[in-house]
């Protein structure tokens, strides 16, 4: 009995052999097709992106290569006769100049056209048609490149039909746009190449609704080729020229189905994948389609050659059938192991992510929690288990807020987002959360999937961003008005000196103006501390003694702090290097201090205590400052036992403009200011306050290699002794005021009100002028261009350079490297004076 019972199990075994034989097979065939018909259209795909990827390179490449072309015609020897026939309209002479260079691109590099055009496009030549001028070119590409004044390049479709690639460069001498040349290159030459030396062939074809047929006969003519119009009901073929009428029987109904952009066809009893897509010119518009051919009948053989190995294997699969009793046992064990497998790789896979994880029960009850969860919120799996996640709650959401979480969680099956929680050692932290309800086969809730991530670093880059992005805004609107008022302030405080020299007899009147004076260089500071905050000022920076320094400035409080407060200082006690700019430095720790004392009003034994100590930057620095680069720093801290700052005050500190202060006790620009020159500096800031009882600022100043710092040198006001000055500045009152000023000097003075000026008196005199003092920003030629002028005529011309704002430090760093000086204005006598040694010496 029991083994005729083996014998029917057996017998159902081998029926459902037999059977999934059968079923194996078709499946085999069906597949295998499906496989073959994909790796084809894989293929078709891939060609044809080969093609597209082809005509694009080589377009690319061939208008690089004519923009150089044009760029060394433009630079040649005879450039100068080019630009004087071009400036002069002289086509007998462009064309005697041009003939030998046409002639040699027309036969080497297949170059089909050559036109010089004036400024208004006109046709001055054409090379290729030396009869045909006059005419206003309005092409795509030499609009563009009259608009945006450099060479532009693109394929073009011509009323003949042609189509053709153009690159049109403006000819361009001493800064004037004489006119334009151009080359072209027919793409039958691109597409000619392509089709050679690929597995596939190419055509081109163009929409009849572009083109007129007369004139297309005509281009065809001049090219001569014998295309047919009437081959295509839509379309012409523009390439290849010969040879397309079996092709053109067979794909042109395709090309009318823009639905269909492939398929298969049969060309001279071989099978042809065809693939095609629009083609479009430089400006965007469709001028025909782009099509490949490409043979597959080795590639149907193989189909052939796949379907009967799909019988052999079915034989072969009818003869295994036997074996299937051992494989269906030793399959289901497999099938048990892997649904084992697929169990622990998803627990583990809860477990590894870098995501919390938080698994409930439909009370909400915790019942699993992954690694990273312990990690973010600090408590143990153990301690979580058994949990609420209301344990994390930190009270910075109202009821309601909950309450609509739920009803989404209710009404969706599920809530995502923003969540502040608080972890196990009490610290508040922002995190994404989302919830999901899992439910069962009626429908119920049985589980909750909490998944979320901590934000807080995601957040402070973000404040950081918004940070800088309102520094870059102060930095646009200060740095557009300081020019001028700058300029204004320059004039003024020049006008005070002379009305100083003036009234010196008059005591009483001459402490008035320099009370003037003072507040006039106030506000230039302002200015100043705005640019600073914004990391745009100027720094003019040495290298020096970290310790000397920070003494000096020391030395300095110690007169300024009231008596009664303790000032205590703890030096360093090794030599380090700074590299900075020596005055916005001392501004910021005397800032730091001034801050401090103020926080000191009302306290019981006041204190202020600051130490410099050198830092190696860990990790931790790092991951709070990742905008800091660089390993050591002079550490400086400023400490008080103040009243401290608020949270809320905390955040907005260095915002411009911000203060807690009486009005007319501060404007709210000092700690910007300190932000803004660390930063620019490459260092950092840090602040702790507790409110009423202490606040310290730490600055981070990167450090050099040791070595004996630079010791600036300062001269007193000297004498011109008749030396000539051409002194140049758009503005009158300027011109006025400085010219008394350098008169009072000893000074012989020229003048100018704008670079052009400048340059012909400079042209005229310079041989009676011993240094040119420039303004920058004028109208009709800028001081740099004036200076790059005047060096033409002397090379050794002395040159400074007076400006109110330089928005780009691109002076800053010519300056640096040459001889000439760079005076900010408003400037003082002194810094006049020291800049005329400077230029002489």
């Amino acid at each position: 009995m029991s083994v005729l019972q083996n014998q029917s199990i057996l017998s159902k075994v081998l029926v459902a052999a037999v059977a999934g034989a059968l079923i194996l097979a078709f499946v085999a065939h069906y597949s295998l097709r499906q496989q073959q018909d994909r790796e084809l259209q894989m293929h078709l795909d891939d060609s044809f992106s080969m093609l597209t990827s082809e005509i694009t390179s080589s377009i690319q490449l061939r208008s690089k290569w004519m923009e150089t072309s044009l760029l060394f015609f433009q630079h040649a020897k005879n450039a100068g006769d080019f630009s004087l026939a071009l400036r002069q309209g002289d086509r007998q002479q462009l064309y005697f100049l041009s003939e030998s260079f046409y002639l040699d691109m027309q036969q080497n590099n297949h170059i089909t056209h050559m036109y010089f055009l004036d400024q208004q496009r006109r046709v001055l030549m054409r090379m290729h048609q030396p009869d045909r001028f006059g005419d206003v070119v309005d092409r795509f590409t030499a609009v563009q490149a009259e608009l945006l004044g450099v060479a532009a390049s693109g394929v073009e479709l011509g009323p003949l039909g042609t189509i053709t690639l153009r690159v049109v460069s403006p000819w361009i001498v001493d800064g004037q746009r004489l006119g334009y040349l151009e080359l072209g290159i027919e793409l039958d030459d691109i597409l000619k190449t392509i089709d050679h030396d690929s597995q596939f062939s190419v055509m081109l074809a163009l929409h009849k609704k572009l083109l007129n047929k007369q004139h297309w006969q005509l281009g065809q003519e001049m090219l001569n080729r014998a295309l047919d119009w009437d081959l295509l009901d839509q379309y012409v073929i523009a390439f290849p020229p010969a040879g397309n009428r079996a092709v053109a029987e067979v794909i042109g109904g395709l090309l009318n189905d823009s639905a269909s952009p492939s398929g298969m066809v049969e060309i001279d009893g071989r099978s042809h994948g065809l693939r095609y897509e629009p083609f479009t010119d430089v400006t965007g518009q469709e001028v025909g389609q782009v099509v490949m051919l490409l043979d597959v009948s080795q590639k149907n053989r193989g189909l052939k050659s796949a379907l009967y190995a799909t019988m052999v294997l079915f034989f072969i699969i009818v003869v295994a059938t036997m074996l299937l009793l051992y494989l269906i046992i030793s399959r289901t064990e497999k099938a048990r192991e892997l649904a084992e497998s697929k169990l622990k790789l998803a627990s583990e896979a809860i477990a590894n992510t870098v995501e919390g994880v938080i698994i409930t029960d439909s009370h909400g009850v915790m019942i699993d929690v992954n690694a990273a969860f312990e990690k973010v919120t600090g408590y143990s799996r153990e301690e979580a288990l058994g949990n609420n996640p209301e344990m994390l709650k930190s009270g910075s959401h109202d009821e309601q807020f909950y309450v609509n979480m739920w009803n989404s969680i209710n009404e969706k099956g599920q809530w995502k987002g923003r969540v502040v929680n608080r972890r196990k050692n009490g610290e508040i932290y922002p995190e994404h959360l989302s919830i999901t309800a899992i439910y069962d086969e009626q429908g119920g809730v049985k589980n909750y999937i909490g998944v979320f991530s901590d934000v807080s670093k995601q957040e402070v880059l973000q404040q950081q961003l918004h940070q800088d992005q309102r520094m870059e805004s102060l930095g646009t609107l200060v740095g557009g008005i300081a020019h001028e008022f700058n300029n204004i302030l320059a004039g003024m405080t020049g006008n005070l000196y002379l009305a100083k020299d003036e009234v010196k007899q008059l005591p009483e009147t001459l402490k008035k103006l320099q009370t003037v004076e003072k507040l006039l260089f106030d506000a230039a500071a302002m200015i100043k501390k705005l640019l600073a905050y914004a990391r745009k000022g100027v720094t003019q920076k040495e290298k020096f003694a970290a310790q000397d320094f920070v003494q000096a400035v020391m030395d300095l409080c110690r007169s300024t702090v009231p008596e009664h407060i303790q000032l205590h200082y703890k030096p360093l006690h090794e030599t380090l290097i700074l590299e900075a700019d020596k005055t916005q430095s001392q501004q910021i720790i005397l800032i730091l201090i001034d801050n401090a004392v103020d926080a000191l009003q009302d306290v019981v034994n006041p204190e202020i205590t600051v130490i410099c100590s050198s830092f190696t930057a860990d990790d931790a620095f790092h991951s709070r400052h990742e905008d800091v680069k660089g390993e050591r720093f002079l550490r400086i801290s400023v400490a008080d036992n103040g009243c401290g700052i608020s949270d809320e005050n905390l955040e907005n500190i260095f915002e411009p403009f911000y203060t807690t202060k009486e009005v007319g006790e501060g404007a709210g620009l000092g700690l910007p200011m300190v932000i803004g020159t660390v930063k620019t500096h490459g260092g950092a800031v840090e602040v702790e306050s507790t409110p009423g009882q202490r606040t310290m600022f730490v600055i981070y100043y990167p450090l050099c290699e040791a070595e004996d710092p630079v010791r600036m040198q300062t001269f007193p006001d000297i004498s011109g002794k008749g030396k000539s000055i051409l002194l140049v500045d758009d503005d009158l009152i300027i011109i006025d005021t400085v010219s008394k000023i350098l008169i009072k000097l000893g000074y012989r003075v020229f003048t100018a009100t704008n670079g052009r000026k400048a340059f012909e008196l400079y042209r005229q005199q310079h041989a009676e002028i011993d240094l040119v003092m420039l303004d920058v920003m004028m109208p009709e030629l800028g001081g740099v261009d004036a200076a790059r002028l005047m060096r033409e005529i002397n090379p050794a011309v002395k040159i400074i350079f007076a400006t109110g704002y330089d928005a780009s430090d691109t002076l800053q760093s010519r300056v640096d490297q040459s001889k000439e000086v760079l005076l900010h204005k408003p400037y003082s006598i002194n810094q006049l004076s020291l800049a005329l040694h400077n230029i002489q010496h």
